[in-house]
């Protein structure tokens, strides 16, 4: 099972005095839970995008340990004991003043583990991504790892015989010159994130209440800026704007979206809701406002939306759309595409939406003939 390590770049805190190390990290799958701390309680901090229920919370899975160097003699036999552990993958890398080196693994349920220069040695932070609302959590562990150290960290799960897995890290000196300078090369290589649009993204996803979400967000919006989505956002209700933000992280959070990536994101995250008819009012009369016939059928917006490209591509599949609906059975469905065109300065002559059929159609193919002979 490989190890992935990546190096990001990180402004050290002054006290970091530490030169640079190298570690090891061992992957293993244990038939049984060692002796260990909850690793809440490890933690001195544990920071995330959302608000934890209370102080001390975490979403890792319950039972999850960590092993600091007081336990070295768990984590010596977790190493050596053939018969109930199987090794699954390692990996080397270096921790440096000016580098956050982070390693992941690709088995479900495991964090990512990043390495830092601290006073008095490397200290290590458990990123996690909780499975109900994806907020990333970060577990600032209480004890730097000491020259010459080990730790372990614990995450139960998988299946009998496996009891969980274990990721045991330990300081093994110096770092290699040569080691040093790639690490410090794919630092610098990696993209700097765009500060402005993480300040801004960061404030709209941890926003909580409605009354600090929706400001958030027109911030976010007006960034493009799209009138439609800003819109959407004055008449949504708090219960849509939670849907909204969640599905606004799905875009990340290092450069700012397009006017219509962002509207588009929008008005799929409410789809669902429209077509079980539990839009608000005022949020329904926004649909209809913007989207005229187009409104009803929400099979035919999800449609249009996963065709369209930008916002230009979509106003013309609207305008598309409710001509066609000018022809349709229902009543209500006419006179609302009929009054969205007129808004929209499409007028067809001779049109009434509770004419006849036969007068209604005549109207239609007069109106398509010209429109397709002399360019408007």
């Amino acid at each position: 099972m490989p190890l992935v390590v990546d190096h990001r770049p990180h402004a050290a805190t002054p006290d970091a005095a530490g030169g640079p190390r190298q570690l090891t990290v061992q992957l293993l799958a244990t038939r049984t839970a060692p002796v260990g701390v909850d690793v809440a309680s490890a933690a001195v901090v544990i920071a995330a995008a959302a608000g934890q229920p209370f102080r001390g919370a975490s979403s890792l899975p319950p039972g999850t340990l960590w092993l600091d160097d007081a336990s070295a003699t768990a984590c010596s036999e977790a190493t050596t004991g053939a018969e109930n552990v199987l090794r699954r993958g390692s990996a080397a890398l270096v921790v440096a003043p000016g580098l956050a080196t982070r390693l992941r693994c690709e088995l479900p349920g495991l964090p990512m583990l990043e390495f830092t220069v601290a006073a008095g040695g490397t200290e290590l932070t458990v990123r996690h991504r909780a499975p109900d609302t994806q907020h990333e959590e970060r577990l600032h562990l209480g004890k730097p790892l000491t020259a010459g150290g080990s730790g372990a960290l614990f995450v139960p799960g998988d299946t009998p015989p496996v009891a969980g897995h274990m990721l045991v890290v330990t300081d093994t000196g110096p770092a290699p010159t040569t080691d040093l300078a790639i690490a410090r090369a794919a630092a610098a290589a990696s993209p700097p994130p765009n500060a402005a649009a993480v300040d801004v993204w960061q404030l709209a996803l941890a926003a909580v209440g409605e009354h600090n979400r929706r400001p958030a967000l027109l911030a976010l919006a007006r960034t493009g800026p799209s009138p439609r989505a800003e819109d959407l956002l004055l008449a949504a209700d708090e219960r849509a704007l939670i849907t909204i933000t969640s599905a606004l992280q799905q875009l990340g959070c290092t450069t700012m979206p397009s006017a219509w990536q962002f509207e588009g994101t929008l008005w799929r995250a409410l789809l669902p809701r429209a077509a079980r008819e539990e839009l608000s009012p005022a949020l329904y009369a926004c649909f209809l406002r913007h989207l005229g016939a187009a409104a009803i059928d929400t099979s035919l917006l999800q449609e249009l939306l996963a065709g369209c490209a930008d916002g230009g591509a979509f106003a013309t599949g609207l305008l598309a759309a409710n001509l066609e609906a000018l022809d349709d059975r229902e009543a209500a469905v006419r006179v609302r595409a009929s009054d969205w065109l007129g808004q929209h300065g499409v007028t067809v002559p001779d049109y009434e939406p509770f004419a006849p059929a036969k007068q209604r159609r005549t109207a239609l193919r007069r109106f398509q003939l010209a429109t397709t002979t002399e360019p408007r």
